[in-house]
């Protein structure tokens, strides 16, 4: 966990100095704060929602594992439509 907050801290650091060095000094430093929570909320919202299916897709592929694993058990599951999700 403590990991994960230095990640993220330094992550926070990074975006700042880069809207900071962006905009320059012409910006006030609690809007720059903002901006850069704001950039890394999204870049974070897009991230899961890209590792999402994969953790849908999971509990699918177990199971079409485990029908390929016999082949008599393969044809019977794809035939009767249980591998739909």
């Amino acid at each position: 966990m403590v990991e994960a907050e230095r990640s993220s801290r330094r992550q926070l650091e990074n975006v700042r100095s880069y809207i900071g060095g962006l905009y320059g000094p012409d910006l006030h430093a609690k809007r720059v704060d903002a901006l850069a929570s704001a950039t890394l909320g999204v870049m974070t919202g897009a991230s899961l929602a890209v590792n999402m299916p994969e953790h849908r897709l999971a509990p699918l592929m177990a199971k079409f594992a485990e029908a390929v694993s016999n082949t008599a058990e393969f044809s019977s599951v794809f035939a009767a439509g249980e591998m739909r999700g």
